[in-house]
C-alpha cells in the first residue's frame, strides 16, 4: 500500500506503483507536491525511470508526465498517520476501496 500525501492536506491511497503513475503527475512528484509513505509511516523516495521530453507545439511547452518508481528509505515519521488518525488530514477518493478516512484507519499500523 502506498499513501500519497498532497501539500493540500489531503491522502490518497494506491495499491501499486503503477497506480501512482497513472493518478500523481511526473512534475508535481518531482517538485514536492506529493510526498509518498506505506502504512506504517516509512517513507518512499521517487526515482524517475526517463528523462524528461519537452515539447513545443503552436508555441506552447509541455513536459511529459514522468514514469517513477518508489523506494523504501527506511526513513520513519508517524505524524502523517497520527494527523489521519486524529481527522487533520482527509482521504481523497481514489483508485482504491480505501475512500474515508475510517477506512485508511483500519489499515494504519503505528506500532
Amino acid at each position: 500500500m502506498i499513501l500519497a500525501f498532497a501539500d493540500d492536506s489531503s491522502v490518497t491511497v494506491f495499491d501499486d506503483v503503477a497506480q501512482a503513475n497513472r493518478y500523481c503527475e511526473g512534475a508535481d512528484v518531482e517538485n514536492g507536491v506529493w510526498t509518498f509513505t506505506d502504512e506504517r509511516g516509512y517513507f518512499f523516495k521517487p526515482i524517475f525511470t526517463e528523462p524528461k521530453e519537452r515539447k513545443v507545439l503552436f508555441g506552447l511547452a509541455s513536459i511529459s508526465s514522468d514514469p517513477f518508481t518508489l523506494i523504501l528509505t527506511g526513513q520513519r515519521n508517524t505524524q502523517l498517520l497520527e494527523d489521519v488518525l486524529a481527522g487533520r488530514i482527509s482521504v481523497d477518493n481514489g483508485p482504491t476501496k480505501i475512500q474515508t478516512n475510517d477506512q485508511l484507519k483500519d489499515v494504519l499500523r503505528l506500532g
